[in-house]
């Protein structure tokens, strides 16, 4: 399952496991060092162990650009009992990239190693998540010597620019290209919202080590069974609907107030909306609810008149924005 911030919490993850099944592991959201280096422990709270009882298995990811941001980081999730963390130098977004962290950081080699040197030092083993370059697809290359050379166990590859953020197509080719040319295992990410799609990743060569899902998961939550040979289950329906309430109730009793329950909700069902392709104007009343009482009466309401109809092969994933 792959980190997508203010959406796959350990509340989502654990409720997620319930109802559905084929994740195999999961990665945090990435906690983000303060400028004194210090890390307030709430923070922390997505990736204790108390919260994540009965979940998957987890990598907590971190998103920094100095050795310095990371000893505080480390010496927390070990205590946790953790024993791998992973380092962002994939996150597009700007408010991350011009600080040159995430993505931005694809094209500064100087501020990458003495990081991944730091890394290397450590009793503590870690993986990177990336994508293909900053501005031009295949940037990433220019790295792989550097992943190799400081032990980098696993490269998690997102098939599009940092500039890209999440616009046009994920270029699996490149990540293949650069799977081609490293000895590290790479795990593919990007534009998976179908087992079709699954399916031609993992006959490429060298295949991946694994996929990582995200938007594809969030847009048909059936899909990682479905990959693994499962079939969509006859009442899909009604344990999508349940997955959804009981989701909402959890949010209810972990937030303050309605507004952040309906923000995690209504940004589930930006995603979600595709796989009720008849029921758009169902779902632009539940993005106007205001309140939860009319939030689950018009998701009622659309369960009621629309049927899930999760995407095939033919989806385009630029539809998402």
């Amino acid at each position: 399952m792959a980190p997508l911030r203010g959406i796959t919490t350990h509340t989502f993850r654990k409720i997620y496991r319930h109802y559905f099944h084929g994740i195999d592991a999961a990665m945090s959201p990435f906690i983000a060092p303060g400028t004194d280096r210090k890390i307030r422990r709430s923070v922390f709270a997505d990736i204790l162990r108390e919260n994540n009882c009965d979940a998957y298995p987890l990598t907590p990811q971190i998103l920094a650009n100095t050795p310095e941001a990371f000893p505080v980081f480390i010496k927390e999730i070990c205590r946790e009992g953790y024993t791998e963390l992973n380092w962002n130098l994939g996150c597009p977004f700007p408010t991350v990239t011009k600080k040159k962290k995430g993505s931005g950081l694809i094209t500064h080699p100087e501020i990458i190693e003495p990081v991944l040197h730091f890394l290397s030092q450590q009793d503590i083993s870690y993986t990177v998540k990336t994508r293909t370059g900053w501005s031009s697809p295949g940037e990433t290359k220019d790295l792989l010597p550097l992943f190799e050379k400081y032990g980098c166990r696993e490269l998690i590859i997102h098939g599009r620019t940092g500039t890209q953020m999440y616009s046009g197509h994920a270029r699996r080719d490149v990540v293949h290209d650069l799977a081609k040319n490293t000895s590290i295992p790479v795990v593919y990410n990007g534009d998976i919202f179908s087992p079709k799609q699954a399916e031609n990743i993992g006959a490429a060569t060298p295949p991946p080590v694994g996929i990582m899902i995200g938007r594809g998961l969030l847009t048909n939550p059936f899909l990682p069974a479905q990959i693994t040979g499962a079939c969509l289950p006859p009442d899909a329906q009604e344990q999508l609907h349940a997955f959804l309430s009981h989701l909402c109730t959890a949010y209810e009793e972990l937030l303050y107030g309605p507004r952040p329950v309906l923000g995690r909700m209504k940004e589930i069902w930006t995603y979600l909306q595709w796989s009720f392709p008849h029921g758009r104007s169902g779902i632009k009343k539940i993005l106007k609810s205001q309140d939860i009482q009319s939030y689950r009466m018009r998701v009622d309401a659309l369960f009621s008149a629309y049927t899930f109809t999760p995407p095939d092969e033919t989806f385009d994933p630029a539809w998402l924005g």
